[in-house]
């Protein structure tokens, strides 16, 4: 126990208060005393200062103990009040410990003096720490039965038996006072539906002795309302009942549920969105394409059987218009596809030379405009790897590189392909560079939306949808990738494209 001690003290007698200081300061106490010797002293004392224990004499002058203990209790301070008297009848004693006083001493026996101290004073640190934890569970009780968190605890032995329940559980529309017992209100909270299945799987956690476990289950409330409810539950084994306890704590999910529904019809609504799209975009590729391959073949037909010059140059004429249509009707194909949320998984993915590819890709090139007035080069750094589809990544590049030429009439179109090793994420870097017409800095970012294009309108100057660049940005994201261009306006475009490099211990 503390041996600090500040000690109010009501004594008229200055000798009788030095006699009891000096036993407490022999007893080992560190005192700190007040001495008063009118109740209006008292309670001044009481509400500005603060002390550990009051010693009142009983007959003082013009007043007593009794009428010093009133005082006392009406400040509601809760520290012990021990009277201390020379002589007072047995009667007198017993009466003022009934009205509260904590302990009565005579004068001439002070050794029960310091055993009284330290029990009081103990008592009073138990009270107050009873007090503060009945606050507590009050606050926590207001706090709970403000909310939709429904507590109850149950004894387990010899069958499951709820004995508590929060007051809440009355949001559910019933009383507790309706049933005969708690089990009786949860079972009638219970969805019929669940009553059938629930019983045996909460059993089977209670037989497996499961430390912690969480049903979820419908309640139906009075109205006919229904909830969703979480029940978290604990057991509790060989408590000071002799009896295994179970405690739950029912949260309301019911919004949560009716979220996750709303979630599931919208991907449920978004997947048959996505399949009718997916079949209409398939049944437009058929439709389209099969008149068109006709189209195709019988022009090719006419252009060889034809003779006479007319006639070969209109069939010229519906073969490149009918080809023109074709590259149209693909672009809108592949973008429809790319946006319908085509995903790659890592068996599209395969390790490709990239340096071969461009390789070849560039022999194509040398020939398909090796009549025009530009000059085409090649800076391929050797065995790059990446991984990617080989079939996608054809098409992206090929759209770039076509870019390039269809916007430079004259000049020179140029690759470099180099990796970065030594950054955090080594990549392939390849710039496809032309000294065409260039973009306006204000549209550079225009070139990769679907549909559009720096010149707009039926007086553009070059043909095509604004399909290419965008197909193969959507393809190097699919794979990882990326494109940015950087152009001045007559000055030309460089457009750099960036993949994941593929070392060589990732290639197996």
């Amino acid at each position: 126990m503390d041996k600090n001690l500040r000690l109010l003290l009501v004594e008229d007698n200055e000798d009788d208060a030095l006699i009891l200081n000096l036993h407490l300061e022999r007893e080992g106490y560190n005192l700190q005393c007040c001495r008063i010797e009118t109740l209006e002293e008292m309670e001044r004392q009481l509400s500005t200062e603060e002390w550990d224990l009051l010693i009142s004499d009983y007959n003082l002058q013009g007043f007593n103990g009794r009428d010093t203990f009133e005082r006392f209790r009406k400040q509601n301070i809760d520290i012990p009040f021990i009277l201390v008297s020379g002589a007072v009848g047995e009667e007198t004693a017993a009466e003022l410990m009934r009205l509260g006083v904590h302990d009565f001493i005579l004068k001439g026996k002070l050794q029960r003096l310091v055993p009284a101290i330290e029990r009081e004073r103990a008592e009073m640190v138990t009270r107050r720490e009873n007090k503060a934890y009945l606050e507590q569970l009050s606050k926590a009780k207001i706090i709970i039965d403000s909310s939709s968190v429904v507590l109850w605890e149950a004894e387990l032995e010899p069958e499951v038996n709820i004995y508590f329940c929060s007051d809440n559980i009355s949001q559910y529309g019933y009383s507790p006072c309706e049933f005969s017992s708690y089990n009786e209100m949860f079972k009638a909270l219970t969805h019929p539906d669940e009553l059938k299945i629930l019983p045996d799987i909460f059993m089977g956690y209670i037989r497996n002795k499961a430390a912690r476990f969480s049903l979820e289950s419908r309640y139906v409330c009075k109205d006919g309302s229904i909830r969703w409810i979480n029940s978290l539950f604990r057991l509790i084994e060989s408590t000071d009942k002799g009896k295994n306890l179970l405690q739950c704590i029912n949260i309301d999910i019911t919004e949560r549920k009716s979220f996750e529904h709303e979630l599931i019809t919208a991907r449920d609504k978004a997947e048959e969105s996505d399949r009718f799209k997916s079949m209409l975009i398939a049944n437009l590729n058929h439709e389209l394409h099969t008149p068109l391959n006709g189209i195709l073949g019988f022009a090719q037909v006419l252009k060889q059987t034809l003779q006479a010059e007319d006639e070969i140059e209109m069939s010229d004429s519906i073969l490149t218009s009918a080809q023109r249509l074709q590259l149209t009707l693909d672009s809108v194909m592949i973008m429809a596809r790319l946006e319908s949320g085509i995903e790659l998984s890592e068996s599209n993915l395969h390790p490709v030379n990239l340096s071969a590819e461009l390789e070849k890709i560039g022999s194509l090139y040398r020939k398909k405009y090796g009549l025009k007035e530009i000059q085409f080069s090649a800076q391929i750094e050797p065995d790059v790897m990446v991984r990617v589809s080989s079939k996608l990544l054809n098409t992206a590049l090929g759209n770039v590189i076509d870019n390039a030429f269809k916007f430079t009439d004259k000049g020179a179109v140029s690759i470099l392909l180099k990796a970065d090793k030594n950054a955090d994420k080594p990549f392939a870097e390849l710039v496809v560079s032309d000294t065409g017409i260039g973009i306006d800095p204000a549209n550079l970012e225009l070139v990769f939306h679907p549909y559009r294009q720096e010149s707009e309108g039926y007086t553009r100057s070059h043909d095509g949808l604004g399909l290419g660049l965008p197909i193969a940005a959507k393809i190097l994201e699919l794979m990882k990738g990326s494109i940015s261009v950087s152009s001045v306006r007559g000055n030309g475009s460089d457009f750099t494209i960036r993949l994941p490099l593929l070392l060589e211990s990732e290639i197996g």
